[in-house]
C-alpha cells in the first residue's frame, strides 16, 4: 500500500511539472448560453465552453502580441479555439446569472499561452510545407489625363477610416488640337515608413511635360475634396479600361517597388520581375508585352511565368490644384489593382482607393501621392491574398477539371467521377454540352499533383490508356482532358 501510495504521489508530481512547464495567463471572460427547454445545466456547460473559447481568444492574442517572426497565426485561429478546453488549465466561477433565457458565467481562467504558441508554430509550419510559398507577378501602371494642368474629380470611396477636407482651387485647361498629344516622363524615388499616426512619406521627382503650346485656360473654380486614406474592397468587380486617347502612359517604377516590397514581406515568390518592370516603364501600351486591359493575355503571362496569383491595375493621376490652406501644389490620384487567381481565374482581393499628397513642387506632390496609393493597397491585397492561400491550404484549391469526348457515360465518364472523388472533395459536377463533363472540385495540393493523382488512379483503367486518353492541357484556368 505504502508502494501504491508512493507512485501515485509521484505521478501527481509530474502532471504538475508536465502543467507548470506551459507559462499561463490568467484572464478573466464572460461565457453565455441560452436556456433551452429550462434545461439549466446543459446551458451552464455551454457558458462555460463559450467562456473558455473567450480565454483562448484573448490567449492568443496574448502571444500574438509577443512575436516578431510568426505573422500568420490567423491561419491556425480556429483550429485552436475548437479545442479550447485543451488551453485552459485552471478555472474559477466567479459569478452566475440568470437574465430570461440566457445564462451567463463570469469566469477567472488560467489559459497556457505558451501551448497556444507552440501549436500554432506547428500548425503554421506543416501548412507551410504542405502548400509551399505562393508566387505573384505583376501587371501594374500608372496614368495621367491627357491635357491635365490641373482637374478635379470625384471620389465613391467608402469605409473611410480617416478623412480631412480641405478647400483647394483647381484650374482646369482644354486643348485646342486635340491631335497632338502631350508627352511626359516622370522619374522620382521615395521612401516611407509607418509610424504611430499612419504612412509617412518623403522623397522626390522630376517631372517634365511638353505638351501642345495652343491651350487656354477655360476657368477657375472652387472644390471641396476629401483625402480619403480608407480603403474598399468587393470580391468581384468591373475592371477599369484604359483607354490610351484619354490618359497618357506614365513610366514611373513606384507602383511596382511598393507592390514586390510587401509581397516579398509576406514571403512570396515574386516571378517575373523584369518583365514586369518593363511594362511599368513603356511609354505606352503598344511596348508591353501584354495589354493590361486584356485578362486573358495576362493570365496566360503569369501562367507561363509558373505563377499562383497576378495583380492586375493601375495608378491614375487624376488632378493637380493648389491649396488654399498651404499654397502647396497637391496632386490627386485613385488607384485600383485586382488579384487574380491563375489557376480558378477568381478575383481574390480587390482595391480602390483615391487619395491626395501635397508639396511645394508638384513632382515631388505626385511621387507621393503614388506611393501613399500603393503602400496602401499592396499592404491590403497582400494580406488577403496570403489569407486566401491559407485557407487553401486547410481546405483545399479550387480547380476545373473538363473532360471532352466523352462516348459512354458507364465507361467513360463514371470511372472519371469516382476517381475524382477518391483524391478530392466536389463541389459541382455538370455536362454543359453533348460529350463534355466539367467538375470543380477542392484538392489540396498543387495542380501538377492533382493531374498525377488523377492518372494515377485511372491509368490500369480499360480506355485511358495514353493512346485513348490524352492531357492535361490547361485552357482558361480549367484542367483538360479529351478522349481521341
Amino acid at each position: 500500500m505504502r508502494a501504491l501510495f508512493l507512485r501515485i504521489l509521484v505521478l501527481c508530481g509530474l502532471l504538475a511539472v508536465a502543467a507548470s512547464a506551459w507559462a499561463g495567463q490568467s484572464v478573466t471572460v464572460v461565457g453565455r448560453a441560452e436556456i433551452a427547454g429550462g434545461n439549466v445545466d446543459a446551458a451552464r456547460n455551454n457558458a462555460l465552453a463559450a467562456a473558455f473559447r473567450e480565454a483562448v481568444e484573448k490567449g492568443i492574442g496574448v502571444w500574438v502580441q509577443s512575436q516578431t517572426e510568426v505573422k500568420d497565426s490567423a491561419l491556425v485561429r480556429d483550429q485552436i479555439l475548437t479545442h479550447s478546453q485543451g488551453y485552459v488549465t485552471d478555472h474559477e466561477v466567479i459569478k452566475e446569472k440568470v437574465e430570461g433565457s440566457t445564462l451567463s458565467l463570469t469566469v477567472k481562467a488560467e489559459v497556457a499561452v505558451d501551448k497556444i504558441g507552440a501549436d500554432i508554430r506547428s500548425m503554421v509550419g506543416r501548412l507551410s510545407t504542405q502548400m509551399g510559398n505562393p508566387s505573384i507577378t505583376f501587371v501594374l501602371t500608372t496614368w495621367e489625363k491627357r491635357g491635365l494642368k490641373g482637374s478635379a474629380s470625384s471620389t465613391d470611396t467608402t469605409d473611410v477610416s480617416v478623412r480631412s477636407t480641405a478647400k483647394m482651387k483647381y484650374d482646369t485647361a482644354e486643348e485646342d488640337d486635340a491631335s497632338e498629344n502631350g508627352k511626359a516622363a516622370v522619374a522620382g524615388k521615395g521612401n516611407y515608413q509607418e509610424g504611430p499616426d499612419g504612412i509617412s512619406l518623403s522623397g522626390s521627382a522630376e517631372a517634365s511635360a511638353s505638351e501642345h503650346a495652343a491651350r487656354r485656360a477655360k476657368g477657375r473654380h472652387e472644390a471641396t475634396a476629401d483625402s480619403d486614406t480608407g480603403v474598399k474592397v468587393a470580391k468581384a468587380r468591373s475592371y477599369f479600361e484604359i483607354n490610351e486617347e484619354l490618359y497618357k502612359k506614365i513610366p514611373d517604377m513606384t507602383i511596382i517597388t511598393s507592390f514586390q516590397r510587401e509581397f516579398l514581406d509576406k514571403n512570396f515568390n515574386v516571378m517575373a520581375a523584369d518583365k514586369a518592370r518593363s511594362i511599368a516603364v513603356a511609354e505606352s501600351l503598344a511596348q508591353t508585352s501584354v495589354n493590361p486591359n486584356d485578362r486573358q493575355a495576362v493570365r496566360e503571362m503569369a501562367a507561363k511565368q509558373g505563377a499562383n496569383f497576378v495583380a492586375r491595375g493601375e495608378v491614375t493621376i487624376l488632378g493637380i490644384g493648389v491649396s488654399e490652406a498651404t499654397g502647396n501644389q497637391e496632386v490627386k490620384t485613385k488607384i485600383d489593382v485586382e488579384i487574380i487567381d491563375v489557376n480558378s481565374d477568381d478575383v481574390v482581393g480587390s482595391y480602390t482607393n483615391t487619395t491626395k499628397a501635397s508639396s511645394s513642387e508638384v513632382g515631388e506632390a505626385r511621387t507621393q501621392a503614388i506611393m501613399k496609393n500603393a503602400v496602401q493597397a499592396a499592404r491590403k491585397l497582400a494580406s488577403q491574398t496570403v489569407d486566401v492561400w491559407q485557407k487553401r491550404a486547410l481546405n483545399g484549391r479550387l480547380y476545373t477539371v473538363e473532360v471532352r469526348k466523352i462516348k459512354s457515360q458507364r465507361g467513360q465518364q463514371r470511372p472519371i467521377v469516382l476517381a475524382l472523388k477518391d483524391i478530392a472533395q466536389i463541389v459541382s459536377q455538370t455536362n454543359p454540352d453533348p460529350g463534355v463533363l466539367l467538375v470543380k472540385l477542392n484538392y489540396k495540393g498543387n495542380k501538377e499533383d492533382l493531374e498525377n493523382a488523377l492518372l494515377d488512379s485511372l491509368g490500369n483503367k480499360p480506355g485511358f490508356s495514353a493512346s485513348e486518353f490524352d492531357g492535361p492541357v490547361y485552357e482558361n484556368g480549367s484542367m483538360v482532358f479529351t478522349f481521341k
